[in-house]
């Protein structure tokens, strides 16, 4: 039914016949189609104002309920659409974003109704479903596999790796270097130096450049083969083993000890009447050339024809005509026909010194002076 409301005017109406010959225009956002269809093109935001669902519908896919604020709209059904309120995940309920298809709404926690990703199977580029401890995610260039570490490595659950052994020819480039050859897993040295628990050298070993060299020594050192030495402690002493088997020689296989303290002696004959002619002499030059650094007398002994009391000064002159020598230590038989002095006053000479002996009047037929020292370093 057509009514007019000012039928008085000038009011004509003209209607498309079926064929669809006759035009009626419209402007956007108002379709017409030929066959007098008219549709409403719907542009978010500025065309639609009214609530989807008075619209009608959205691309044949039917809405249902009205919008609030923070809401989203989803499928829930084969054709309609639902508004849904998006829960706060970042809350004590959890941290995962699931929908629940049973209650039709979106739910927070550590898992859900299989709609979200809550193993590794339900990522599609992951092909696994099974977390197995220690092993790793692999791209194979279309998926993640779970694939156990093939080499001598374990990592554990908590991230701590442990190495478990290193093949050396497998897994390193290793190279031997000079004096040592790789065989399989083992370094082996050559024979190229001297082990510390004995072996024999071939060669010339130069030592000029060490501060110092240790040889043997104890107090009772063994010596087995010609040539070898050592120092013995308690004598003073070094001992080489040694011999030519010679005739008037040392024998084959000997051990000949080297005394590190010498020996100097003197015997005066009519010592009273050297006296007379000279109230001291010379007994011998402690010469620069031999000793450098001097000496340091450890004894001195006189012996006697007979017992008396017979008196001689050792004594230190730096040259011939010394006024002033120093006494090295006075020595008397004290009525013995032998004695020792092991207590020194004075027993440095310095190099290029005199040990003179200082005699007195006593009558003895002969009279021994013997002085042991060694030579200072």
């Amino acid at each position: 039914m057509i009514t007019l409301t000012d039928p008085t005017g000038s009011n004509t109406i003209t209607l498309p016949d079926a064929s669809g010959t006759v035009a009626v225009s419209a402007s956007s956002p108002v379709t017409l189609s030929a066959a007098g269809d008219i549709g409403l093109n719907q542009n978010a935001g500025t065309d639609v104002t009214a609530n989807l669902e008075e619209e009608g519908h959205i691309n044949v896919t039917y809405v249902t309920g009205d919008a609030i604020d923070d809401q989203v709209l989803v499928g829930s059904g084969a054709n309609a659409l639902g508004y849904k309120t998006l829960p706060d995940c970042d809350d004590s309920s959890g941290n995962h974003l699931n929908y629940d298809t049973t209650a039709n709404a979106f739910t927070c926690g550590t898992s859900g109704d299989g709609t979200g990703a809550t193993q590794l199977s339900d990522l599609s580029d992951v092909a696994t479903s099974t977390a197995t401890t220690g092993n790793m995610l692999i791209a194979d260039g279309s998926n993640f596999n779970s694939v156990a570490i093939s080499c001598d490595v374990t990592i554990t659950s908590a991230g701590v790796a442990t190495v478990t052994g290193v093949d050396i020819s497998s897994d390193t480039n290793l190279v031997a270097g000079t004096n040592i050859s790789l065989a399989g897993d083992t370094l082996n040295v050559d024979d190229a130096f001297l082990s510390n628990t004995g072996d024999v050298g071939v060669g010339v070993y130069d030592f000029g450049a060490a501060t110092s060299f240790e040889i043997p020594n104890s107090t009772a050192p063994s010596l087995s083969a010609d040539g070898q030495i050592a120092l013995e402690t308690d004598a003073d002493s070094i001992n080489i083993q040694t011999g030519s088997n010679a005739v008037g020689g040392i024998p084959s296989s000997t051990d000949v000890a080297i005394p590190l303290i010498q020996q100097k002696d003197i015997t005066l004959l009519e010592p009273d009447q050297i006296q007379t002619v000279s109230d001291a002499i010379p007994f011998f030059t402690v010469d620069a050339y031999d000793y450098p650094n001097g000496i340091a007398i450890t004894a001195i002994r006189l012996a006697t024809s007979a017992s008396s009391s017979l008196a001689i000064n050792v004594e230190e002159w730096t040259s011939p005509t010394d006024g002033s020598p120093v006494t090295i230590d006075n020595i008397a038989t004290s009525a013995s026909t032998d004695q020792t002095e092991t207590t020194i006053s004075s027993p440095t000479v310095s190099a290029s010194s005199y040990v003179f002996l200082d005699l007195d009047t006593t009558d003895v037929n002969w009279a021994k002076i013997t002085i042991w020292y060694y030579v200072n370093d």
